[in-house]
């Protein structure tokens, strides 16, 4: 009667359990052999028309401008601006213990971080915008999985390439937890930022160089957000040791897309570049390109802006404007 019983119960039982751990096991195999293909980018040079005006504006007033005063713009522009490898490599020997690295969560983005920037500049701790489950989860892949998603755009080829260049690296998750968040929730805890700032606290090694991949603004120097927090009262050992960097491509907002379509005008070397002063371009061409100085040269020590339709379009990497 009893094995009856059991058989019955087992039976009904079984059936769901199995159906269950059917199904964990095709996600699971989903999960680790998904594979996002990324939109081919828009080779229009032009890709915001209702901001070119702003290109225009500039180019008329640098041709207004007399021989001696053009001389003037292109020589700050000479002495601000650097292509990208050789900045790259100077700044790796510096061996900084602090860059900030302000992106926008965009798939196209993410791969050019891991391809062009990240084999160089070294880092011992990779600090992400995930809590520090999504870290965990990050250090036990594998290095065949083709994708993971962090903020909705795939960031498998960062922590490839990060863990390639340094095979000691460790991940950490400084966002705010659930308990954070909860907490915030209910009027008894800290806000955001300052959770941020606390988790970072709590995964900063002394002597090591560490790098914060984190949405762009939370990179700012100019804001109350994270890296701005972490100037105020830096970690011992970090004074004079820190940058904040924004990284972009070139046709990803419309601010960038004018500077650089201005910068081909005045026959700049093509390629990826890296805006090294932006303070002394801030006050040469706030009025020329209010937006591009507001929303990006007030907020970071440097400026890359990648071009990858451009790299790619011809042997010279440049299309006339």
């Amino acid at each position: 009667m009893n094995s009856y019983i059991f058989r019955v119960f087992g039976t009904i039982l079984g059936v769901p359990i199995s159906a269950y751990l059917i199904i964990q096991a095709f996600n699971w195999f989903q999960n680790m052999t998904f594979t996002a293909e990324l939109p081919p980018l828009s080779t229009q040079q032009i890709q915001f028309p209702l901001h070119h005006k702003w290109a225009e504006a500039a180019i008329n007033r640098y041709e207004a401008l007399d021989q001696s005063e053009q001389t003037a713009v292109l020589t700050l522009l000479e002495a601000a601006i650097e292509p990208l490898q050789p900045w790259l490599h100077k700044t790796a020997e510096r061996k900084l213990s602090l860059i900030c690295l302000g992106e926008n969560h965009e798939g196209h983005l993410r791969h050019l971080i891991a391809e062009l920037i990240l084999p160089i500049l070294h880092t011992d701790v990779l600090m992400v915008e995930g809590t520090r489950r999504d870290a965990a989860r990050f250090g036990r892949l594998s290095f065949h999985r083709d994708y993971i998603d962090l903020l909705g755009a795939d960031i498998s080829a960062i922590v490839r390439t990060a863990r390639a260049a340094n095979p000691d690296l460790k991940i950490r998750g400084i966002e705010e937890t659930v308990k954070q968040f909860k907490s915030r929730k209910a009027g008894e805890g800290i806000s955001r930022e300052q959770a941020i700032r606390k988790n970072f606290r709590d995964a900063f090694l002394p002597g090591r160089q560490h790098l914060i991949l984190y949405g762009a603004f939370h990179c700012s120097h100019n804001s109350k957000w994270l890296y701005r927090q972490i100037v105020d009262t830096p970690p011992p050992g970090t004074e004079g040791s820190m940058l904040n960097i924004r990284v972009a491509r070139e046709h990803q907002e419309a601010t960038m897309e004018v500077f650089t379509y201005f910068l081909d005008y005045l026959n700049f070397p093509a390629g990826d570049y890296v805006i090294t002063n932006t303070a002394d371009l801030t006050k040469r061409f706030r009025e020329w390109f209010p937006f591009f100085t507001t929303n990006e040269l007030d907020h970071y020590g440097a400026m890359i802006i990648l071009r990858p339709i451009i790299n790619t379009a011809s042997p010279s990497g440049k299309s006339p404007p």
